[in-house]
């Protein structure tokens, strides 16, 4: 029984997941197989994302491509957020400069 349980978890859960062998199987990671949900973006975030050059609308269309139908996969995750953490880093090194030139 424990091999079969692992086997499922580890080669068939994901082809459960995808609809392996259906006719509307997930065929890309970004494509969902259900009906498309529309997130709408908050008045909030519409009025106070030019301030912030836009960067909630399109952390927002990452997160869209990244979670399809409440499935996502590792390293994708990782990888978005290496990216976020590199950014973040820029951003930090452009402060101290500015904030060293000042004093």
């Amino acid at each position: 029984m424990q091999t079969f349980v692992f086997k499922f978890y580890f080669g068939d859960h994901a082809r459960y997941l995808h609809f392996h062998g259906e006719a509307h199987a997930r065929l890309e990671r970004d494509n969902s197989v259900y009906k498309d949900l529309a997130n709408e973006r908050t008045m909030f975030i519409r009025i106070v994302s030019p301030f912030l050059f836009w960067a909630p609308y399109v952390h927002h269309r990452a997160l869209q491509k990244m979670w399809v139908d409440g499935v996502l996969h590792k390293s994708v995750w990782e990888e978005a957020m290496n990216r976020l953490n590199g950014e973040w880093q820029e951003f930090v090194l452009l402060v101290r400069l500015f904030l060293s030139l000042q004093t």
